[in-house]
Protein backbone atom coordinates (compact mmCIF):
# COMPACT_ATOMS: atom_id res chain seq x y z
CA UNK A 1 0.00 0.00 0.00
CA UNK A 2 2.79 2.23 0.67
CA UNK A 3 4.55 1.53 -2.04
CA UNK A 4 1.81 2.81 -4.35
CA UNK A 5 1.64 5.61 -2.31
CA UNK A 6 4.66 6.63 -3.10
CA UNK A 7 4.54 5.58 -6.81
CA UNK A 8 1.11 8.11 -7.16
CA UNK A 9 3.53 10.56 -5.60
CA UNK A 10 6.37 10.47 -7.50
CA UNK A 11 3.53 10.50 -11.03
CA UNK A 12 2.09 13.93 -9.37
CA UNK A 13 5.64 14.94 -8.86
CA UNK A 14 7.00 14.48 -12.64
CA UNK A 15 3.73 15.93 -14.09
CA UNK A 16 4.35 19.28 -11.49
CA UNK A 17 7.96 19.51 -13.36
CA UNK A 18 6.22 18.87 -16.81
CA UNK A 19 3.32 21.65 -15.88
CA UNK A 20 6.20 24.15 -14.14
CA UNK A 21 8.62 23.53 -17.61
CA UNK A 22 5.15 24.11 -19.92
CA UNK A 23 4.76 27.50 -17.92
CA UNK A 24 8.72 28.94 -18.19
CA UNK A 25 8.69 27.29 -22.26
CA UNK A 26 5.30 29.89 -22.74
CA UNK A 27 6.51 32.53 -20.51
CA UNK A 28 10.50 32.84 -22.45
CA UNK A 29 8.27 32.66 -25.68
CA UNK A 30 5.93 35.31 -24.55
CA UNK A 31 9.07 37.67 -23.42
CA UNK A 32 11.25 36.87 -26.77
CA UNK A 33 7.73 38.04 -28.94
CA UNK A 34 7.18 41.18 -26.68
CA UNK A 35 11.53 41.67 -27.42
CA UNK A 36 11.13 41.21 -31.32
CA UNK A 37 8.25 44.27 -31.33
CA UNK A 38 10.50 46.77 -29.20
CA UNK A 39 13.24 45.59 -31.55
CA UNK A 40 11.17 46.41 -34.66
CA UNK A 41 9.76 49.86 -33.63
CA UNK A 42 12.68 50.62 -32.38
CA UNK A 43 14.36 50.32 -36.32
CA UNK A 44 11.24 52.17 -37.32
CA UNK A 45 11.57 54.85 -34.96
CA UNK A 46 15.33 54.88 -36.92
CA UNK A 47 14.00 54.59 -40.07
CA UNK A 48 12.28 57.80 -39.51
CA UNK A 49 15.26 59.37 -37.90
CA UNK A 50 17.63 58.63 -41.19
CA UNK A 51 14.64 59.47 -44.11
CA UNK A 52 14.52 63.19 -42.27
CA UNK A 53 18.49 63.06 -42.94
CA UNK A 54 18.47 62.63 -46.03
CA UNK A 55 15.29 64.80 -46.60
CA UNK A 56 17.43 67.39 -45.27
CA UNK A 57 20.45 66.50 -46.99
CA UNK A 58 18.65 67.02 -50.41
CA UNK A 59 17.33 70.19 -49.36
CA UNK A 60 20.48 71.40 -48.47
CA UNK A 61 21.82 70.47 -51.89
CA UNK A 62 18.80 71.74 -53.78
CA UNK A 63 19.20 75.25 -52.53
CA UNK A 64 22.92 75.33 -52.26
CA UNK A 65 22.76 75.69 -55.92
CA UNK A 66 25.72 77.87 -57.09
CA UNK A 67 24.64 80.38 -59.62
CA UNK A 68 20.71 79.64 -58.61
CA UNK A 69 20.14 76.79 -60.99
CA UNK A 70 18.53 74.67 -58.39
CA UNK A 71 18.47 70.59 -59.48
CA UNK A 72 18.35 67.61 -57.43
CA UNK A 73 21.76 65.45 -56.78
CA UNK A 74 22.46 62.91 -59.31
CA UNK A 75 24.28 60.20 -57.23
CA UNK A 76 24.12 59.71 -53.35
CA UNK A 77 27.90 60.31 -53.32
CA UNK A 78 27.00 63.94 -54.23
CA UNK A 79 25.22 64.72 -51.09
CA UNK A 80 28.52 63.82 -48.60
CA UNK A 81 30.41 66.00 -51.05
CA UNK A 82 29.25 68.53 -53.58
CA UNK A 83 31.24 68.51 -56.93
CA UNK A 84 29.74 71.64 -57.39
CA UNK A 85 32.38 73.62 -55.10
CA UNK A 86 35.84 73.89 -55.50
CA UNK A 87 36.31 72.76 -51.63
CA UNK A 88 34.47 70.08 -49.35
CA UNK A 89 30.95 70.96 -48.76
CA UNK A 90 29.01 68.23 -47.61
CA UNK A 91 25.33 67.82 -47.10
CA UNK A 92 24.94 64.14 -45.33
CA UNK A 93 27.82 63.82 -42.84
CA UNK A 94 27.80 59.81 -43.28
CA UNK A 95 26.35 57.41 -45.52
CA UNK A 96 23.26 56.44 -43.59
CA UNK A 97 22.44 52.09 -43.05
CA UNK A 98 19.04 51.04 -43.77
CA UNK A 99 18.38 49.67 -40.04
CA UNK A 100 15.88 47.21 -41.14
CA UNK A 101 18.00 45.53 -43.27
CA UNK A 102 21.15 46.59 -42.24
CA UNK A 103 22.30 46.98 -46.10
CA UNK A 104 23.69 50.87 -47.07
CA UNK A 105 21.27 50.22 -50.10
CA UNK A 106 18.29 52.71 -50.45
CA UNK A 107 15.13 52.80 -52.95
CA UNK A 108 15.77 55.98 -54.93
CA UNK A 109 12.63 57.98 -56.02
CA UNK A 110 14.16 59.77 -58.54
CA UNK A 111 13.20 62.52 -60.84
CA UNK A 112 12.02 62.56 -65.13
CA UNK A 113 15.75 64.30 -65.62
CA UNK A 114 17.58 61.93 -63.48
CA UNK A 115 18.12 63.48 -60.15
CA UNK A 116 17.86 62.35 -56.47
CA UNK A 117 14.27 63.37 -55.10
CA UNK A 118 14.17 60.84 -52.17
CA UNK A 119 14.72 57.61 -50.61
CA UNK A 120 12.86 54.10 -49.13
CA UNK A 121 13.84 51.30 -47.29
CA UNK A 122 14.47 47.97 -49.78
CA UNK A 123 12.97 45.75 -46.29
CA UNK A 124 9.96 43.65 -46.94
CA UNK A 125 7.11 44.06 -44.20
CA UNK A 126 4.37 45.78 -42.83
CA UNK A 127 5.14 48.83 -40.60
CA UNK A 128 3.50 48.25 -36.35
CA UNK A 129 3.14 51.80 -36.87
CA UNK A 130 0.07 52.92 -38.38
CA UNK A 131 -1.68 56.35 -36.87
CA UNK A 132 -0.38 58.61 -34.36
CA UNK A 133 2.03 60.35 -36.62
CA UNK A 134 0.79 64.06 -35.64
CA UNK A 135 0.61 66.48 -38.97
CA UNK A 136 1.52 62.87 -41.01
CA UNK A 137 -0.48 61.03 -39.95
CA UNK A 138 -2.73 61.41 -43.64
CA UNK A 139 0.43 60.57 -45.20
CA UNK A 140 1.55 57.33 -43.30
CA UNK A 141 -1.15 56.12 -41.47
CA UNK A 142 -1.99 52.57 -42.98
CA UNK A 143 0.96 51.75 -44.87
CA UNK A 144 0.82 48.06 -45.88
CA UNK A 145 4.59 48.30 -46.94
CA UNK A 146 7.40 49.65 -45.69
CA UNK A 147 8.22 50.83 -49.61
CA UNK A 148 5.74 53.00 -49.16
CA UNK A 149 7.63 55.15 -46.55
CA UNK A 150 9.01 57.22 -49.26
CA UNK A 151 11.09 60.25 -47.64
CA UNK A 152 11.05 62.49 -50.83
CA UNK A 153 11.65 66.16 -50.75
CA UNK A 154 9.28 68.37 -53.40
CA UNK A 155 11.10 71.45 -53.96
CA UNK A 156 7.21 72.74 -55.97
CA UNK A 157 5.68 72.60 -52.60
CA UNK A 158 8.77 75.54 -50.92
CA UNK A 159 9.51 77.12 -54.12
CA UNK A 160 5.97 78.35 -55.30
CA UNK A 161 5.31 81.41 -53.99
CA UNK A 162 2.85 81.97 -51.34
CA UNK A 163 -0.85 81.79 -51.59
CA UNK A 164 -0.24 80.34 -55.29
CA UNK A 165 -2.76 77.49 -56.55
CA UNK A 166 0.43 75.20 -56.05
CA UNK A 167 0.85 76.50 -52.35
CA UNK A 168 -2.75 76.07 -51.45
CA UNK A 169 -2.67 72.34 -52.98
CA UNK A 170 0.67 71.77 -50.52
CA UNK A 171 -1.46 73.22 -47.92
CA UNK A 172 -4.40 71.25 -48.56
CA UNK A 173 -2.47 67.97 -48.62
CA UNK A 174 -0.12 68.57 -45.64
CA UNK A 175 3.00 68.29 -47.47
CA UNK A 176 5.98 69.27 -45.14
CA UNK A 177 8.39 72.05 -45.81
CA UNK A 178 11.74 72.65 -46.32
CA UNK A 179 13.88 70.58 -43.61
CA UNK A 180 11.08 67.88 -42.79
CA UNK A 181 10.66 64.28 -44.27
CA UNK A 182 7.50 63.64 -46.70
CA UNK A 183 6.12 60.36 -47.10
CA UNK A 184 3.52 60.71 -50.07
CA UNK A 185 0.70 58.91 -50.17
CA UNK A 186 -0.16 58.45 -54.00
CA UNK A 187 2.71 57.05 -55.86
CA UNK A 188 1.52 57.37 -59.31
CA UNK A 189 0.85 60.96 -59.31
CA UNK A 190 3.71 63.48 -60.31
CA UNK A 191 4.71 66.61 -59.37
CA UNK A 192 7.21 69.51 -61.05
CA UNK A 193 8.93 71.95 -59.46
CA UNK A 194 10.18 75.58 -61.02
CA UNK A 195 12.95 73.80 -62.78
CA UNK A 196 11.29 71.83 -64.96
CA UNK A 197 12.02 68.43 -62.96
CA UNK A 198 9.02 66.02 -62.50
CA UNK A 199 8.78 62.98 -59.79
CA UNK A 200 8.30 60.29 -61.20
CA UNK A 201 7.10 58.44 -58.28
CA UNK A 202 5.78 55.40 -60.26
CA UNK A 203 9.25 54.24 -61.70
CA UNK A 204 11.22 55.01 -58.33
CA UNK A 205 13.53 51.99 -57.96
CA UNK A 206 17.06 51.31 -56.36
Amino acid sequence: MASCNRSQSRGYTYFGVLFAVALIGLSLAGAAAVWRIQQQREKERELIFIGRQYINAITSYYHAAPGGAKKYPRDMAELLRDPRYPNIKRHLRKPWRDPLTGSSRWGVVRTKQGGIAGIYSLAEGTPLKQAGFGMLDSLLSGKTSYRDWRFIYIAAIDDKPEGSPDSQEADKNEDVSEGQASMIDNADEAVEDESGEELLLDKAGP
